[in-house]
C-alpha cells in the first residue's frame, strides 16, 4: 500500500496524536506495511515492534526505519497477528485491518480481504495488551466494520471512538479498545 495513494492510511497517525505517545511506552502495530504508522509513534518517544505477513512489507518497513534513524526503538518483524511475536504485553496495538469479508488470494489481496483475520484479533488480543494498554483500530465505512466490532464486543472489550474522519468517499473512525477478554477476568 501507497499510505498517500489511500486516503485512511495518514488517519491512523491522527489517532495517534488522539490518544498521544508517552516516551517509553511499548507499543506494537499489526499489518504495518511501509511502516508510516510505526515510524510515527517510534518518531515520537514509543518503543514499536511493528509486524506484517508479507515479505515484502516487512523488507520495505526495515528500510524506512533504518532510512530515518529509528532502527534503535522500532523492530520490524513478519508476523501473522501476534504468532511469532515475543511474549510481551504492549501499552498500545496498532491495527488498520483489511475490511472486506473473504479468504486473501495472494500478498496483495490480504490488504483488502480478512478471512478469520477479525475473529482471531479479538480472541488473542488481551493476552497482549498491558494492564491499562489499549488497541487503536482503524475501520472504513467502505468495510464490514461490524466483523471487528461485534468479534470484540463478543470477548468483553470495551470500544470508544478516538478519533472520525470524512474523506471523499469514506467515513474513517479510529476505535479504542480496552478491557480484558472475558478468558483473563
Amino acid at each position: 500500500f501507497n499510505p498517500v495513494a489511500f486516503l485512511s492510511s495518514p488517519c491512523l497517525l491522527d489517532a495517534i496524536d488522539a490518544i498521544g505517545v508517552k516516551p517509553g511506552e511499548q507499543w506494537l502495530e499489526l499489518g504495518t506495511g511501509c511502516g508510516m504508522a510505526a515510524l510515527y509513534a517510534a518518531r515520537k518517544g514509543a518503543n514499536v515492534i511493528a509486524t506484517d505477513v508479507t515479505k515484502g512489507a516487512v523488507a520495505c518497513a526495515k528500510e524506512n526505519a533504518s532510512g530515518k534513524g529509528l532502527q534503535h526503538n522500532l523492530m520490524v518483524v513478519r508476523s501473522d497477528l501476534f504468532a511469532t511475536l515475543p511474549a510481551q504485553r504492549f501499552d498500545v496495538i496498532l491495527f488498520h485491518p483489511p475490511y472486506f469479508a473473504g479468504a486473501p488470494r495472494d500478498d496483495f489481496d490480504r490488504a483488502w480481504r480478512y478471512g478469520d483475520l477479525p475473529q482471531r484479533f479479538a480472541r488473542e488480543l488481551g493476552e497482549h495488551l498491558a494492564p491499562g494498554g489499549r488497541a487503536i483500530l482503524l475501520l472504513s465505512s467502505n468495510g464490514d466494520c461490524g466483523a471487528y466490532l461485534d468479534a470484540l464486543a463478543s470477548e468483553g472489550f470495551r470500544i470508544e471512538i478516538v478519533f472520525e474522519k470524512e474523506l471523499i468517499v469514506e467515513r474513517v473512525v479510529a476505535y479504542s479498545v480496552q478491557g480484558a477478554s472475558p478468558r483473563e477476568q
